[in-house]
């Protein structure tokens, strides 16, 4: 071999070296995934329930009687006396449910039996209104001529479903307002003075017996009673 051709030869080869030289693999990076931030539950919060107080039951059924003896004034009808008597039932309801230990348990106890006597009265008052109007609608039927047959009849203004009587007289106690006390004796026959302090007065038809309430703050403050009537006696129950 020629020397002189050597290096070409030798620079051949080494071109041909370096055209079958493979690149090298360029190393791909994965970003390591990235934990999502979870959302923290909150901390929940226990619920406080309301306290709520026992309420008194006595101003409750106080209310529910001088409801009662509000529409007994003008009560003309037996759904009048219904809802009367239905008032009355909640305020015995109600009284029923002072506690033995409570401090108005004496009086308590003394409007409950008033209650029970003024709810007695209005069912009655229904009932014999009922009755009236079996006995109205029975007589038109059987008249022959429907505009003779209809009896018209004035419905009375009832202002109270009590009597003047001794028994009611002795039911009247301190602390009762005039509603109950016109529940009790009916309507007064005068009226004297204004609030806070007047008196109310019932006289019988016979104008044998006065009675006479005095009230303060609208309450029983004091009652006399004058009589020279047989069948009435001005006892007071203790």
């Amino acid at each position: 071999m020629n020397l002189v051709r050597c290096p070409a030869i030798v620079g051949l080869l080494f071109l041909l070296s370096a055209c079958n030289t493979s690149p090298s693999p360029t190393a791909t990076l994965t970003p390591a995934p990235v934990a999502s931030a979870q959302p923290q539950p909150k901390p929940s919060v226990a619920s406080t329930p309301a306290v709520t107080a026992n309420a008194d039951p006595f101003p409750k059924a106080d209310d529910k009687a001088i409801s009662a003896a509000n529409l007994a004034r003008n009560a003309s009808t037996v759904e009048d006396w219904a809802l009367v008597s239905g008032k009355l039932q909640q305020a015995i309801a109600l009284m029923k449910t002072v506690p033995a230990g409570s401090p108005k348990r004496v009086i308590a106890q003394k409007k409950l039996a008033l209650y029970q006597q003024q709810l007695k009265t209005a069912q009655q008052q229904g009932k014999k209104l009922a009755t009236n109007n079996t006995a109205e609608k029975a007589s038109a039927s059987q008249q022959s001529q429907p505009a003779a047959a209809v009896v018209t009849t004035a419905a009375p203004v009832i202002t109270g479903i009590g009597s003047l009587n001794s028994e009611n007289y002795s039911r009247i106690e301190f602390d009762m307002s005039p509603d109950e006390v016109r529940s009790l004796l009916g309507t007064p026959t005068r009226e004297q003075g204004q609030a806070p302090t007047f008196s109310l007065t019932w006289e019988s038809a016979d104008k044998k017996t006065t009675v006479g309430i005095s009230f303060y703050k609208n309450r029983v403050a004091g009652k006399s009673c004058v009589t020279s009537s047989s069948t009435m006696k001005c006892v007071t129950k203790t």
